[in-house]
């Protein structure tokens, strides 16, 4: 059962709720708060998360404490929660008892074996922005405390909730404008500027260009949601290929990159072969490659370099296709 508070160890408790690292921001703070909430209180579960846009009916926690240990964050639907009275009623929401069999359809609830639950919103410029939650399985008997108190802390968070889920964003934007879209992989301005940084004061390199065969009449004969297939299964299979170290990139359309560094054309050529074989083994797309495989030379520019593997490529088709040329 959680006690009744004097008023002297409330104010015990808020200072040390707020003695937190002043260096510390965003999600480490957050996480700060939390097991200082927990140190304090030792709410079995401690929850604060963020409304997903557009709909709002949906949380994505970004801390999760249970009993004190940090856990998976996760995404949870409002409707038929608590959480939900919190959010749509724009207030601090308290059940000191029997919270999951008032929330039956809230099987989280029933897993926890909760029995009270306290939630705030957080307020960020005036609208609503997010929550937190305390779930115990214990009784609460001072509900006015409790509702002042988290109050008091749901204000605390909001800015640091607000920061974080910012840069997040910033972070996710950021990766998205370095990745293929289709394939996951790194586009031809993030391929570059990858080289650039691992290929610094390297003597031996090489580098492999890829192109998919007939990739043209797939596409004509299967339409575009196969071809699109297609091109993930060869990305997906050239990245179990390659070693950790090497750089891989969607060129454009069918044709794909690889920078293998500290590799020279005797080390890089078993990998061809084996991005080869591993195509052939596979029963669902009925597809072969062409690589054209070049030396790195730190005289020659990136571009050169990918000219002259790409002629390797046409060489290679030249030949009857499937295979690799080394030029």
């Amino acid at each position: 059962m959680k006690p009744k508070l004097s008023g002297a160890s409330t104010i015990k408790m808020l200072q040390a709720l707020l003695d937190v690292d002043a260096s510390l921001h965003g999600l480490d703070y957050l996480q700060a708060i939390a097991v200082n909430l927990w140190k304090q209180f030792e709410f079995e579960y401690i929850l604060f998360g963020y409304a997903l846009k557009p709909t709002y009916t949906k949380i994505q926690t970004v801390v999760t404490l249970v009993r004190g240990e940090v856990g998976d964050n996760f995404v949870y639907d409002l409707m038929g929660t608590p959480c939900q009275n919190v959010f749509t009623g724009n207030r601090v929401c308290i059940h000191p008892e029997q919270v999951a069999e008032r929330f039956p359809d809230d099987t989280m609830l029933v897993d926890m074996q909760v029995q009270s639950y306290i939630g705030a919103p957080t307020i960020v410029q005036g609208k609503l922005f997010g929550l937190i939650a305390l779930l115990d399985s214990n009784k609460i008997i001072d509900t006015e405390y409790y509702s002042s108190f988290i109050e008091f802390v749901a204000a605390r968070v909001s800015v640091e909730l607000e920061r974080y889920t910012n840069q997040h964003q910033i972070e996710l934007l950021k990766r998205q404008a370095q990745r293929d879209p289709l394939t996951g992989l790194f586009n031809r301005h993030a391929f570059y500027n990858t080289v650039e940084i691992v290929s610094e004061d390297l003597q031996v390199s090489s580098l492999m260009f890829i192109d998919a065969d007939d990739f043209k009449v797939i596409n004509d004969t299967f339409g575009h949601v196969y071809g699109d297939d297609v091109l993930r299964f060869i990305a997906e299979t050239i990245n179990q290929c390659i070693r950790a170290s090497d750089v891989l990139g969607r060129f454009g359309g069918e044709e794909f990159v690889i920078y293998l560094p500290g590799i020279d054309l005797k080390g890089a050529k078993p990998i061809a072969d084996r991005i080869h074989q591993k195509i052939r083994d596979n029963s669902e797309f009925n597809i072969t490659l062409s690589i054209g495989l070049t030396s790195c030379d730190s005289t020659q520019s990136l571009d050169n370099m990918i000219e002259r593997a790409d002629k390797g490529v046409y060489q290679a088709k030249r030949q009857g296709k499937n295979q690799t040329c080394i030029v």
